[in-house]
């Protein structure tokens, strides 16, 4: 699955393990120094957010949502 806006790029796997591209302040999940990624790009397991187990993803203009198989879902941007 991909999901894109006009800043930035979200990729789910197969292995449901999500990869994003663009401007990181979008879908960083609080991460810091946060760079910019020209391309996709592997989302690293930060604070509650175990990337894995990631069913569907939505991006938008400034902000990004992820559902999780557990039906948590997490928000940023």
């Amino acid at each position: 699955m991909i999901a894109c806006s006009n800043k930035h790029s979200l990729i789910l796997g197969n292995d449901n393990r999500l990869w994003a591209c663009g401007e990181a302040r979008h879908f960083a999940l609080g991460m810091v120094d946060t760079v910019d990624l020209l391309e996709p790009t592997l989302l690293p397991d930060v604070s509650k957010f175990t990337n894995g187990n990631v069913v569907t993803v939505a991006a938008g203009n400034k902000h990004s949502v992820f559902v999780m198989q557990d039906g948590t879902v997490y928000t940023c941007g």
